[in-house]
């Protein structure tokens, strides 16, 4: 979980560089321009994107966060001392991110059902939300004693829950087409070649980021630190023959890009060599789930980072 919002981020650079190939900066001299049907669809894509990464917070979280802090509470008759709701602003930027795809002309069968129900989620629970809102930030409920929010809280948490369930369906497509375009642009490239090597460094960084999230939610796992291990090796040979074929015609090579993918790659072994001593499986309290304290949080928000900045690096680079 604590890779999706940099996962997301970046999609976009990863689609546009798969899809403009390896080429782009031979084009730009040439004047060569990419097909409408292309624009249209990375354009639509990066509107998915920003709907995926609008949130610092997904929803689902919001909806654990919510139960926890106030079942009990609103299950009893004492008068409610806090209460609070989703953002409104955050409803507000994700409709607005889907509705900006929904109207490009370009098509994703695997993408769109998924985003509609996402959208439909939304619209159904807008209102409550921004009724409760309204509500908490203004403390009705010291008004009232939080009459208003046991009756409505029950509504308002159903719907949550359908918003839930439609952002994951959400990201889980967006994920596999992300993938699944990495994976052929691997598999279609020549063989020895650095398309190969480039697109296979994107592919194993996607690997690498699926192995490091279920290890972190089962750091005890032996196999799972294995397999995050052996996709942290390919990614590393993969690099080390991309910067080779690069310095063979160029010899600067690319370091600035180096230097991204082995700051990722360092920051995973280390996080691998922690769950082997078994930092992320120690208990810590509920309340610090998520913070500065929580092991998990800190590593993961920091290769979150690092990830971004590998695949940035792609898409600003013409190596």
């Amino acid at each position: 979980m604590f890779f999706r919002k940099s996962l997301f981020a970046a999609l976009a650079a990863a689609f546009a560089i798969l899809l403009t190939g390896c080429n782009d900066k031979d084009n730009e001299n040439k004047g060569v321009v990419a097909p409408a049907a292309d624009q249209a669809a990375v354009s639509k894509y990066n509107a998915y994107v920003k709907a995926a990464n609008s949130l610092a917070v997904s929803f689902n979280q919001v909806l654990q966060s919510h139960v926890q802090a106030y079942a009990r509470a609103l299950a009893g008759d004492k008068p409610l001392q806090n209460y609070d709701v989703a953002s409104p602003i955050d409803v507000t930027k994700v409709k607005s991110a889907l509705n900006e795809a929904f109207v490009k002309d370009a098509t994703f069968a695997d993408i769109d059902p998924a985003a509609k129900s996402y959208a439909d989620a939304l619209a159904g629970f807008e209102p409550i939300n921004t009724d409760l809102a309204n509500y908490a930030q203004s403390k009705g409920y010291l008004a009232d004693g939080g009459k208003t929010a046991r009756e409505k809280d029950p509504a308002f948490v159903d719907a949550l829950k359908k918003v839930a369930a439609a952002e994951e369906a959400f990201f889980n497509s967006m994920q596999k087409h992300d993938y699944d375009l990495a994976r052929n642009a691997y598999d279609e490239a020549a063989p020895d070649s650095v398309e190969r090597d480039r697109a296979g460094i994107i592919l194993f960084s996607k690997d690498t980021v699926s192995k490091l999230t279920a290890m972190f939610a089962t750091p005890g796992d032996a196999n799972l630190r294995d397999d995050t291990k052996a996709s942290l090796n390919r990614l590393s040979d993969v690099s080390v023959a991309w910067d080779k074929k690069l310095r063979s015609s160029d010899a600067k090579g690319c370091p600035a890009t180096m230097s991204a993918i082995n700051t990722f790659i360092a920051g995973a072994r280390t996080a691998v060599q922690r769950a082997e001593k078994g930092d992320y499986s120690v208990e810590i309290d509920p309340r610090y789930v998520n913070t500065i304290q929580d092991p998990v949080y800190t590593d993961g928000r920091q290769l979150n980072m690092n990830y971004s900045w590998l695949i940035s690096s792609f898409n600003g680079s013409r190596c």
